[in-house]
């Protein structure tokens, strides 16, 4: 037994006949991230910390309370007691236990890999970006972090888990006259991978592209989405899925499970158990295990993403989607690892079948769209014509404005064999037919 699991049991059995149930969940991380900006080294840091959450059902109510304290058990079972007397009706029984799925989110390589190591790659980042043009102002992290999780329930579940994780990252910023052009690109994930050859590949590609400015007409275009921005056009359907939402109705997706709501050809899934994936863990907030479950499959809605309180709301099982946020919020459902299917058309082919249309790499501001009804708007952060089968320059001043909802099911065409994995999603490109694009007059 590790230590947090100890300290989780230690608060857990001062509960004891003082309420109906408890639930106590620990967290410890330890962060060591190397920051580089505007071409210089900016900061070396090691951060620590811990934190306790614990829940409590009694009289009916259940009461919430965290803390960063050493030692402050005693305080934070009281406060949690005393959050009963005006915290919400309790609608959930905590987990009991489970077995707790093989799961590969733990790389010895990362706690062990040396700082100077990490400053060498870092430097490498910056030294590739400022080839490409004397006058880049180039950006770069590369981190490594430890993660363990423990929790303790009075119905019997006592389990824990480890991971790594190790991120690179690296950004470029380039003024020419009137033009500013920002690139980036990074990996992301539990494993230590050198990534640098791809990633500098990557970055050099889209900023040489980038430099050249093309115009562009608005109109409806064919349209490629690269795994960088596909996020965006996949939120809304997250949204609708999220368990709270549809709980409460919000969702225009309550009662709808097993309905065709998109092209055969797309297939999406939640996976808390994919390899070496960012989000990829034992079990969730609440100690449900994690696991792999198709959210859209076939086109057909498969399953919401729930907790313990949407699942019991909605008559189904928990999903292991329960998250908390650094250990210090209440459970509330989340996607964990989002993988979407390949399709059979390389990317190569799916470029050169393009006769006039947008490889949109990176979007901004889509968030900012109604999700319910699937609207995504977003400047395209970085995207280039293609012209004829081949990319020809980078648009500038546009914005990209879809229905995800019936994109993915009228206008999707094609979705590339390759995929690429960034931290919690791994996605092909998508082919989308008539999307709209506007520009400046």
């Amino acid at each position: 037994m590790n230590n947090i699991q100890e300290q989780a049991l230690q608060v857990l059995s001062l509960t004891r006949g003082q309420c109906d149930q408890a639930e106590v969940f620990v967290v410890r991380s330890r962060s060591t991230p190397v920051s580089y900006e505007n071409n210089r080294l900016k900061m070396v840091e090691t951060v620590e910390s811990q934190a306790y959450a614990l829940r409590v059902i009694k009289g009916g109510h259940v009461g919430f309370a965290t803390s960063t304290k050493p030692g402050g058990a005693a305080s934070l079972v009281e406060n949690a007691l005393a959050a009963t007397n005006f915290g919400p009706p309790a609608e959930i029984d905590f987990s009991g236990p489970s077995p707790v799925p093989p799961v590969d989110c733990h790389d010895p390589a990362v706690p062990s890999l040396a700082l100077d190591r990490m400053v060498a790659m870092g430097e490498d980042l910056l030294e590739s970006a400022r080839q490409l043009d004397p006058q880049i102002m180039a950006g770069a992290k590369v981190s490594k972090s430890e993660y363990e999780a423990a929790i303790a329930t009075s119905a019997g579940l006592d389990a824990s888990y480890q991971k790594t994780s190790f991120g690179l990252f690296v950004s470029i910023e380039y003024i020419e006259g009137q033009n500013l052009l920002y690139v980036w690109d990074g990996y992301g994930g539990t494993h230590f991978e050198d990534q640098l050859a791809q990633v500098k590949a990557k970055v050099a590609h889209d900023f040489r592209l980038g430099r050249k400015n093309v115009p562009m007409d608005t109109g409806s275009y064919d349209v490629i989405i690269a795994p960088g921005a596909v996020g965006d056009i996949l939120n809304p359907i997250l949204t609708c899925v999220n368990g709270r939402a549809v709980e409460r109705g919000i969702s225009p997706w309550r009662g709808r499970l097993g309905e065709a709501m998109f092209s055969p050809k797309f297939s999406l899934y939640d996976d808390g158990l994919a390899p070496k994936m960012s989000s990829t863990g034992a079990f969730d907030g609440e100690g449900v295990p994690m696991s792999r479950k198709p959210v859209i499959e076939a086109g057909r809605l498969a399953n919401y993403l729930l907790d313990l309180r949407a699942a019991k709301a909605l008559g189904l099982k928990p999903t292991g989607n329960a998250a908390r946020r650094s250990g210090l919020s209440a459970p509330e459902p989340s996607s964990t690892n989002i993988i979407v299917s390949p399709g059979d058309v390389g990317l190569a082919d799916m470029i050169k079948g393009v006769k006039k249309g947008v490889l949109v790499e990176q979007l901004m501001g889509a968030w900012a769209g109604n999700m319910y009804a699937g609207q995504v708007s977003g400047n395209i952060a970085l995207g280039f014509k293609i012209e004829n089968g081949e990319p020809v320059g980078r648009v500038k001043d546009c914005m990209l404005s879809i229905n995800a909802f019936s994109a993915l099911k009228d206008n999707l065409e094609a979705l590339s064999k390759e995929t690429r994995a960034v931290m919690d999603l791994s996605t092909p490109h998508f082919l989308i037919s008539n999307a709209s694009i506007s520009t400046k007059a």
